[in-house]
């Protein structure tokens, strides 16, 4: 078994699906200039508001995934079995101008 430590914050426990989760509060990105692994690039506050939704059902992993030096998805079921944790909901585009939801 592997340990994971993390700051959750503000957390409640919850089942989906027969499954039992932490959950917790996430800022996922806030409009601005951030480093990235494409180099520091702007995200303007209408990009980030455009649709929130996409953002639900996201899965959440351990580290970026990458195959043969190469960025792939972490909806890839081996990324998935590998490194996934958890899932996004909730997604919203908050009154501070923040893209938040919930890790599951």
């Amino acid at each position: 078994m592997e340990t994971l430590l993390f700051n959750l914050g503000k957390s409640r426990p919850a089942t989906l699906h027969g499954r039992d989760y932490l959950v917790a509060p996430v800022t996922m990105i806030c409009p601005g200039v951030l480093a990235g692994s494409r180099g520091s690039l702007y995200y303007p506050p209408d990009e980030v508001s455009k649709d929130p939704s996409i953002w639900n059902n996201v899965p959440l992993v351990v580290g970026h995934p990458f195959a043969n030096g190469q960025h792939v998805s972490a909806r890839d079921p081996e990324v998935l079995e590998k490194q996934g944790v958890g899932y996004v909901y909730k997604s919203s585009y908050n009154a501070e101008g923040k893209l938040v939801g919930e890790a599951w």
